[in-house]
């Protein structure tokens, strides 16, 4: 090779390598984020338990669920922001909407009230602020203070259209912002009685027999209990990949 093409070559790999040093690295492509899936307050403990039956059996799905309030929940999914909702309430109008269980309104009082029955009457009388001292139920005389889920949420809903016939609930209630904090409100005072999902009853309450039946996963499955709520998988568009796999197990699971 003469003298000026070796030069000239030379150059030109100093060159090259020069440019290549000074090119950025090539981005690492990040992984695709999970979906997100929200459950409205009231199927928390629902939502969970599923959930972790489910991953026992299927492994660890792509997507994550998060516990939204409910209006917050539907403005999220028609945002795209979350997948799909998991809730009690009714879909907007065009939505998909996939019924994946049935969820009990529980009735729960303190261990200390004798009382253990009621009725719908009297639970219109209760929640509406009509019976003042649990004396006129059978109990002791002492005030009721009912305890109540916030205006919007699905269980809430659901109680008014079954049980108050088209009266208001108690301006007086205590207004409870999740099943736990109705199960707290409860167990701190003795004339309480409130509304719960079955699923997130635990033993610092007491459940109420609801024209003679007591709610269990046995009567709400059978029909006999009362007071039930259709779960519906709720989204803008029929979901696909891992979520509507959990919607047709949940399906099998109720045979729904």
């Amino acid at each position: 090779m003469p003298d000026r093409a070796r030069g000239l070559w030379a150059q030109a790999v100093l060159l090259l390598g020069a440019l290549t040093a000074c090119s950025p690295a090539p981005t690492p492509s990040l992984p695709a984020q999970p979906a997100r899936l929200a459950v409205t307050p009231a199927l928390g403990a629902f939502a969970f338990r599923e959930f972790a039956a489910w991953r026992e059996e299927a492994g660890v799905p792509d997507f994550d669920l998060e516990i939204w309030p409910e209006a917050a929940a539907f403005q999220a999914a028609d945002e795209g922001e979350v997948a799909a909702i998991l809730a009690l309430s009714a879909p907007p109008e065009g939505w998909f909407a996939a019924p994946v269980g049935v969820e009990g309104i529980a009735v729960i009082v303190n261990p200390e009230n004798p009382v253990r029955a009621l009725d719908f009457e009297d639970l219109a009388q209760i929640f509406s602020g009509r019976a003042q001292t649990w004396a006129s139920l059978g109990g002791p005389a002492e005030p009721v203070l009912p305890v109540i889920p916030l205006p919007g949420d699905g269980l809430r809903a659901g109680f008014e259209d079954q049980v108050m016939g088209g009266a208001a609930l108690s301006g007086g209630a205590f207004l409870a912002p999740s099943p736990e904090a109705a199960l707290t409100i409860v167990a701190q005072n003795t004339g309480a009685i409130g509304l719960i999902p079955l699923a997130a009853a635990d033993d610092r309450a007491r459940l109420v027999r609801i024209d003679g039946v007591l709610p269990t996963d046995e009567t709400l499955q059978d029909g006999r209990y009362p007071l039930a709520l259709p779960v519906l998988m709720i989204s803008p568009e029929e979901p696909s990949g891992a979520i509507r796999d959990w919607i047709v197990w949940l399906q099998a699971l109720e045979g729904t």
